[in-house]
């Protein structure tokens, strides 16, 4: 069979796709036929707001290599969650942002299913075989509940693509292969991760070289060679390929908090709880994350669950099975869960000091090969079962397994009516307990657990029955398959599926009174919203509709939906920040926590939020401070700073101190006028160009200039300034590689001033001051994917033409397929 042959239009293969694509269809329903649209965690904080940023900058003809809207100006393709160069991100760039964004996250879960449908065809498995692992990796807990992860999302659903050109470069002597494989690379780091999920890529694929080569141990040395080098060469075309964003990447983490790396506590934060696995026989035993009613444990994934009938053939694959490739998948599987429990794990310890390990935060995450390989294993155990089945080579004792597998659960239901209270104390005693435990109660604990364990039974008996019918020879196996992959579906759509809100398209973009208010304000302006204190604890609250959540969320322009509407911010929602940028503002998000402020701050805090151009403060507390000015009451209250100093301005004088220390305390001393003068440290200053003009300063009471904004755009800024005596323009915009200014064309020096503000020396008179942003990493990263994407182009054109290379792969493998097929089942 052909591994692509549904380009060539194999009528089996091509109704099983069409198949896959209905019941992606129908899982999203809801979204794709009304008006409603994906509003979980991540999507509408975080990636909703940034995708719309970049589809708005592409439609203006501008690429967004920087993001003017948040925390003063931060790098935004250099954040690979960005996915600015993506491919499938043309989806949302060409159609209307709201219904391309839709169908781009949908789309992925198609994706998922039909890859892992390949992959299995790959290895020679039956339609309905390579159709079971499909749904149960695209719909199964881990991806679904990743929903709003998009980044995550579109990252995953690659692996199984990789794996299949990995095995086909491995197994035939075509070059094409591999560098299909290092092509897909490259498009799942442009997906949006560069961590766990490209990690474990990486491990699946060197895991799975190390199997193929000692499952042909006579092979000649040359050919070992052959398949050893492969894995480096996939992954330096993979690497090459996301240049562009990649190595802006690495200048971004190099200058932010995760420069440093992460503590213990945030590495391990979230860890998977050994009792978590639970979940695969309850989906939302321990509640969820959305609404925010989780009683224990971890708040990043929702449910680890994959079905019962998966889980009856994953038991069937791995005990009545034949063949070593499962025992390679069932190792892959503990892996996962090793590094997945995290601080729950005593050897963690050790693993965390590996390269990429130690930048990976929530173990959670590596549940993710986990669920890839338990995808698999199903599908091969439904091909093994219902194969032995047709050829009446069932495995002994597996209809043994099934009864006692059944009455076991159906006596654990009912001890479990009697002994609830005293089960449910000593779960509490051995499993961390969240903010929520005490809310939820033994009662509604137990009655969830409940509920969820009986569907359990329920399944269990229904999937036991019909294969025990099937064997018997009541049900005919052609049927029972069809009846089998039923109950799957409805498993997974009914019952495992996260019950993830929505709200109507329409209000993301529909702005609140207070949006209308500060639009009102035409001049330059940044916001403060003090949300992060009042919703500090929020996810999604029970009990209350999300629509009315939403609104009130967006009413206190809590980053990043202020992006939405394009109001400037000095904060973000980012996992990655500006370290510089923070070390400086964040004792100013301390200072304003009402329940811990600090006098001793408030010079401070005023003061940075003079110098960052802060008009208005909006919170859902008062304020006694006759710095700042009531101009919105009620709920949502908002305050004016009149203190607030120009988005750029010029100033005289200049404070010369020895370092970054010493700026950060003459800020709060009260001794410091930024209207007047600017700090910067001795070696900052010494790369100042006074352009022939430092005799010429001016006192700042005998100083007269004025900046005036001629252009804010993403990557650039012009200025004009007008004074009678030499000075300094500051620009409350952060200082980062990559920015150049010039003074009337000619390249000046950016300094460093007020800690991580834009500073630049200029001479008397009028001048026009131009920023500009093109960073080095960035012209670099192109340049290398430019040139791979070429020589990728024009090796691909070259064998085609003079080689006639088959992508179809309809040649004869030069030995058996790599994973054995377990059992005797034979092939459809």
């Amino acid at each position: 069979m052909n591994v692509l042959n549904i380009l060539k239009g194999e009528r089996s293969t091509l109704s099983a796709v069409l198949f896959l694509f209905s019941i992606t269809l129908l899982y999203f329903f809801s979204v794709l036929f009304s008006d409603q649209t994906f509003a979980t965690r991540d999507i509408f904080l975080f990636f909703y707001p940034r995708r719309l940023f970049a589809a708005d900058c592409i439609w203006s003809g501008i690429l967004p290599l920087w993001n003017p809207h948040l925390a003063c100006g931060v790098p935004f393709l250099a954040n690979l969650q960005s996915s600015v160069f993506y491919p499938l991100s043309v989806i949302y760039y060409i159609l209307p942002f709201q219904a391309g964004f839709t169908c781009f996250i949908v789309l992925h879960y198609f994706l998922a299913g039909l890859f892992m449908f390949l992959l299995m065809r790959n290895w020679k498995y039956d339609i309905l075989s390579s159709i079971t692992a499909a749904m149960v990796f695209m719909f199964g807990g881990y991806m679904v509940s990743i929903l709003d992860n998009v980044a995550f999302l579109t990252s995953g659903v690659w692996l199984p693509l990789i794996v299949l050109f990995f095995d086909r470069s491995l197994r035939e002597k075509r070059p094409v292969w591999l560098v299909l494989t290092g092509v897909a690379i490259g498009v799942q780091i442009l997906g949006g991760d560069a961590s766990s999920y490209v990690l474990s890529t990486f491990v699946f694929m060197g895991a799975y070289l190390l199997y193929v080569v000692s499952s042909k141990r006579h092979l000649p040395m040359s050919e070992k060679g052959r398949l050893f080098l492969a894995l480096p060469l996939a992954w330096i075309i993979g690497l090459s390929l996301a240049a562009v964003t990649l190595v802006p990447f690495i200048e971004f983490v190099s200058c932010s908090t995760r420069a440093e790396g992460l503590s213990y506590g945030t590495l391990t934060r979230w860890s998977y709880h050994p009792l978590e696995l639970f979940q695969l026989l309850v989906p939302f035993i321990f509640g969820t994350t959305v609404p925010m009613c989780r009683w224990f444990g971890q708040f990043w994934l929702d449910t680890f669950y994959m079905g019962v009938f998966p889980l009856l053939m994953v038991v069937f694959c791995i005990f009545w099975s034949a063949g070593r490739f499962r025992l390679f998948l069932l190792s892959i599987v503990f892996l996962s869960l090793f590094m997945a429990f995290g601080s729950y794990n005593p050897l963690f310890d050790l693993m965390a000091t590996l390269p990429g390990v130690n930048r990976v935060q929530y173990p959670v995450k590596y549940l993710f090969l986990a669920s890839f390989s338990l995808s698999l294993l199903s599908g091969m155990g439904f091909s093994s079962l219902f194969g032995s089945l047709e050829h009446k080579k069932q495995g002994r004792g597996f209809s043994a397994f099934l009864i006692a597998a059944n009455s076991t659960v159906l006596v654990l239901l009912f001890a479990g009516l009697v002994m609830d209270e005293r089960l449910f104390a000593l779960f509490k005693d051995i499993y961390p307990q969240t903010l929520y435990h005490k809310i939820v109660g033994v009662g509604s604990a137990y009655l969830a657990f409940f509920s969820g364990f009986s569907r359990f039974v329920l399944l269990s008996i229904s999937a036991g029955l019909i294969l025990v019918l099937t064997r018997g020879g009541v049900i005919p196996v052609k049927v029972s398959k069809v009846l089998c992959l039923v109950l799957l579906l409805a498993d997974l759509m009914f019952i495992g599926r996260p019950h993830d809100p929505t709200v109507q398209s329409s209000l993301y973009t529909k702005p609140p009174e207070t949006v209308t208010l500060l639009e009102t304000d035409s001049s330059p302006f940044r916001i403060f919203s003090l949300s992060y204190s009042t919703f500090r604890d929020f996810m999604h609250v029970p009990e209350i509709p999300f629509s009315v959540t939403f609104e009130t969320l967006k009413s206190f322009l809590m980053p990043n939906l202020s992006l939405i509407f394009r109001l400037d911010t000095i904060d973000e929602y980012a996992a990655i920040l500006v370290k510089r940028y923070y070390d400086l503002f964040s004792p100013v998000k301390e200072f304003f926590r009402p329940e811990e402020r600090d006098a001793r701050q408030s010079r401070y805090s005023k003061e940075v939020l003079a110098m960052l151009n802060v008009k208005y403060l909006i919170s859902s507390f008062s304020m006694e401070d006759e710095d700042f000015r009531l101009v919105q009451g009620g709920p949502v209250k908002i305050y004016e700073y009149p203190g607030a100093l120009p988005r750029a301005y010029v100033v005289p004088g200049v404070t010369v101190l020895e370092d970054d220390e010493a700026v950060l305390r003459a800020l709060g001393n009260g001794r410091f006028n930024a209207r007047g003068s600017i700090l910067i440290t001795r070696e900052e200053y010494g790369k100042a160009d006074h352009n022939g003009n430092k005799a010429k300063a001016l006192s700042p009471h005998r100083y007269k200039g004025e900046a005036k904004i001629l252009k804010y755009s993403p990557n650039s800024v012009e200025i004009e300034t007008n004074g009678n005596g030499s000075a300094f323009l500051v620009l409350a915009d952060n200082f980062y590689p990559g920015w150049k200014v010039y003074v009337n064309g000619r390249e000046g020096t950016i300094l460093r001033v007020n800690y991580n503000l834009r500073g630049v020396a200029v001479p008397p008179g009028k001048h026009k001051v131009t920023f500009s942003y093109v960073p080095l990493s960035f012209v670099i990263g192109a340049a290398v994917t430019l040139l791979t994407a070429l020589s990728i182009i024009i090796y691909i054109f070259v064998s085609a033409r003079r080689q006639r290379v088959d992508l179809a792969g309809s040649a004869t493998p030069a030995w058996p397929p790599c994973p054995p097929r377990p059992g005797s089942a034979a092939r459809q």
